[in-house]
């Protein structure tokens, strides 16, 4: 019966993930002209070193890494589907404590399994841990008392921040791209009508693609807080930053990552998916934009990895003016690292068991 119902669940995620509501006032750009140009000055970065063993005795390595998140004092918290808790870690990756475990009590993890987990540090200086599989929010100290569960309605995969006064910010239910709620879980109000982020779209296709333009979640949008407290997002679709001021509704700048090599591997992968489009119905068309970060200046980071697999990272200015361009040597990393921290002349990223530490190539 439980197989059943858990196949009815995912058949349900499957239809909201490409069968939504259509929009209208689509504008459509056929042909964008390049506004940035960044590749032929990339700078290298080179692994320097993993962390991979925790020592604790409790927990001697990372065993699946899910997600990270950092607070003000520089700690880190390692989300780990297999150890089914969440790791605390000092500024040096040293073992603090663990928070939380697998059950099925009060800020305990429910088939905490390698689905869509999250976890994020919220600007009221909690943690929240998205816990999938069962549909809740744990919330806790940043010591790791549990301090209240909330349970959540969307179906698709998504994270939550939570600005200073506990308010919650999910992928919106309502035909927007954000809802907010308060910190009893009582909705508040929804931000971005849904053409704010699909006005541009860069190349004719099928009217089913346009439609998967306009469903939010974590699978097209991104997001996260600046230190003005203002509320930033990447649109995967349009290649838009988008940054509100959630206090007065109000977007403060918006610009595109259009640099030119970035758009010709978005038309490369319009062309090569079009036929699939067709034989299938499938709609699901991304570029891959593995990871957004911000770091301590308001500086923008987005991870894009090309057609053939290619990894870089590319740095804008909060005013979306493109600084540089990384080309991310990973060789020796099982899977793709995913980025999540810039400090003191080093980029952090992790996979699956280990953190990396990453460092610019020294010209020769």
């Amino acid at each position: 019966m439980k197989t059943k119902k858990m196949s009815i669940y995912f058949f349900i995620l499957f239809l909201g993930c490409f069968f939504p509501i259509q929009g209208k006032n689509v504008k459509v750009i056929k042909e964008p002209t390049p506004i940035f140009s960044g590749l032929s000055t990339a700078r290298i970065l080179v692994l320097e070193k993993n962390i991979e063993n925790i020592a604790d005795k409790g927990f001697e390595f990372f065993a699946g890494i899910q997600s990270i998140a950092m607070d003000k004092t520089g700690n880190y918290y390692v989300l780990d589907y297999k150890h089914s808790t969440v790791i605390k870690l000092d500024e040096n990756f040293k073992f603090t404590k663990s928070i939380g475990k697998k059950g099925e009590g009060p800020g305990e993890f429910r088939n905490l399994t390698n689905t869509p987990n999250e976890i994020s540090v919220g600007l009221d200086e909690n943690l929240y841990v998205v816990n999938f599989m069962s549909r809740k929010v744990k919330k806790f100290s940043l010591e790791g008392k549990h301090i209240t569960d909330f349970t959540f309605q969307q179906l698709s995969p998504f994270k939550v921040i939570v600005d200073s006064k506990g308010d919650l910010y999910f992928p919106s239910m309502k035909g927007s791209i954000i809802d907010v709620y308060d910190s009893k879980m009582n909705y508040k109000k929804s931000l971005l009508p849904g053409n704010t982020l699909k006005t541009f779209l860069f190349f004719d296709r099928p009217d089913c693609v346009i439609i998967r333009h306009t469903i939010p979640g974590i699978i097209n949008i991104k997001y996260d807080w600046l230190s003005t407290k203002e509320l930033i997002l990447l649109n995967q679709f349009d290649l838009s930053i988008t940054i509100l001021n959630p206090a007065t509704d109000k977007v403060s700048k918006k610009f595109y990552a259009w640099d030119d090599y970035i758009l010709s591997e978005f038309k490369k992968k319009e062309k090569r998916n079009l036929d699939k489009i067709k034989k299938t119905g499938n709609c699901f068309f991304i570029l891959a934009f593995l990871s957004m970060f911000v770091d301590n200046n308001d500086h923008i980071y987005l991870q894009f990895l090309d057609s053939q697999n290619v990894q870089y990272l590319y740095k804008f200015s909060r005013d979306g003016d493109l600084i540089q361009v990384f080309h991310i040597v990973s060789s020796g990393i099982d899977g793709y690292p995913k980025f999540f921290q810039f400090k003191k002349n080093r980029f952090y990223s992790y996979s699956e068991h280990a953190v990396h530490v990453f460092k610019e190539e020294k010209e020769k």
